[in-house]
């Protein structure tokens, strides 16, 4: 027979409790700052979805501030005095204890990571592309949520204790949320619980966490519970997958923690799991249009280089590698401009032309003659952007090996040039004709000379 199980008022009553553990004038301080930040992400988006065009990078990067901001303010009340270094004021305030602070943190830390994964994605700066409308949609779903879940939970520390209120308050978690004896058996689940695994509530109390959970997870599940309770700590959070009625499986981020008497001894188990198949996806076509860029970027016939403006660089593509004969790796570790300009007042040629773009100066492909590893000269066309990086300036740069053409074209000038010096001094009369309609296109001097024309009556005319 399993332990027995606190009765649900006496859980109840603990989260009211532990709910107005911090003084009512800092919680309205939080929710002011949280509220107010929320409220203003929501505007911007709907005026971005009412407007013809999507919403601009300035702006997705305000909602990224913003978002920095509820993250601060969240945790000054879900981390002890000694860790929040955010609020300082706080710190003599006594924070949010065990579930409620899990609660808010796993509530809040989800949407949080939504939005910051698509517009993180929607500003990168080798996109640089605005943020569509679905991208805005998503971003309003996940602020609202946000926003309903600290208007409720700022409204259940100004009520009295009253069950019927905090079931209703349970109930409307967005995250599931279960109580399981120390057997496994589901005593109590919410109604995002049931509806994320397509059971009714009857059902699920008639199950346990094993027969939820695909036969691959089981023995992990098992060492993690004996752990747990060994150890008498609550778990870090982990993912996994549930199986759904009627088939199919979710995948799910769970974080549990031990319910226990006044002895210390374990009675049960509250679970609190979020729906995370479609952060999942998201995620994967995230890593997958990574691995594309990666896989563009390294394959390109042209070098891609991306520096800071001290000269270490991000990104120094295959191409760049087979164009100077040095690795990323040990271009970062000396100089680069050191190395491909060993000439100091040609290196400082260099070095201001950055400046010229750095100064805001756009300039257009600059011809430069390079030393690569093996001593040999290169001759390149180089085009520089100066861009903004994860809130940094750095130089973006396309690099063509022209030293061929440079070597063909300059062939083909001497070789022009030696032809119209034999032209021009030739001791017999040429002319060059059109072989289509016999017009003059080109006469010597000698030419002139013996017939008395001058080189404009000569062109254009037809010999006979």
């Amino acid at each position: 027979m399993s332990n027995p199980l606190p009765e649900e008022k006496e859980l109840y009553r603990r989260l009211r409790n532990e709910s107005v553990a911090i003084k009512e004038n800092v919680w309205n301080f939080i929710y002011n700052r949280v509220n107010d930040n929320l409220t203003a992400i929501i505007l911007i988006c709907q005026r971005g979805l009412k407007s013809d065009r999507a919403l601009a990078i300035r702006d997705a990067r305000r909602i990224l501030a913003w978002i920095k901001d509820i993250k601060n303010a969240i945790n000054s009340v879900t981390t002890t005095a000694s860790e929040n270094m955010s609020f300082p004021q706080f710190q003599d305030e006594i924070p949010l204890n065990s579930l409620v602070q899990e609660l808010m943190t796993h509530y809040f830390g989800n949407d949080i990571y939504a939005i910051e994964l698509m517009l993180q994605d929607a500003i990168d700066p080798l996109k640089q592309a605005p943020v569509s409308a679905p991208i805005l949609q998503k971003i309003i779903v996940h602020t609202q949520a946000m926003k309903e879940f600290i208007e409720n939970f700022r409204e259940s520390i100004q009520w009295r204790e009253s069950k019927d209120k905090y079931l209703n308050l349970y109930d409307t978690f967005q995250d599931g949320l279960a109580l399981t004896d120390m057997h496994g058996h589901i005593v109590e689940a919410n109604s995002a619980f049931v509806h994320m695994l397509n059971y009714s509530k009857e059902e699920i109390t008639k199950l346990d966490y094993r027969q939820l959970t695909p036969e691959k997870w089981r023995k992990t599940d098992e060492e993690f519970i004996n752990q747990l309770v060994l150890n008498k700590v609550n778990s870090a959070e982990y993912e996994k997958e549930y199986i759904k009625k009627g088939g199919g499986t979710c995948f799910i981020k769970r974080k549990v923690w031990l319910i226990k008497d006044k002895e210390d001894n374990p009675l049960g188990m509250w679970e609190v799991v979020k729906d995370i198949t479609e952060s999942k996806r998201v995620q994967r076509e995230f890593e997958e249009e990574i691995f594309a860029s990666y896989v563009v970027i390294e394959n390109v016939s042209i070098g891609l280089s991306l520096s800071d403006k001290s000269g270490r660089f991000i990104i120094f593509n295959h191409r760049m590698q087979e164009i100077t004969g040095y690795t990323m790796e040990e271009s970062n570790k000396q100089d680069l401009g050191v190395l491909l300009y060993p000439d100091p007042e040609y290196r400082q040629e260099a070095i201001s032309r950055l400046s010229e773009i750095t100064a805001g100066k756009e300039l257009k492909d600059v011809q430069t003659t390079i030393t690569v590893r093996d001593g040999s000269q290169k001759v390149l066309s180089v085009s520089t952007s100066l861009i903004n990086y994860k809130g940094r300036d750095m130089y973006l740069s396309v690099w063509r090996d022209i030293t061929e053409s440079k070597r063909l074209q300059d062939a083909l000038n001497d070789s022009e040039t030696r032809f119209r010096r034999l032209f021009e001094t030739a001791q017999d009369g040429i002319l060059i004709l059109n072989a289509q309609t016999g017009q003059i296109n080109e006469v010597n001097k000698f030419l002139i000379d013996m017939l008395g024309y001058s080189r404009e009556e000569f062109l254009n005319k037809k010999l006979w």
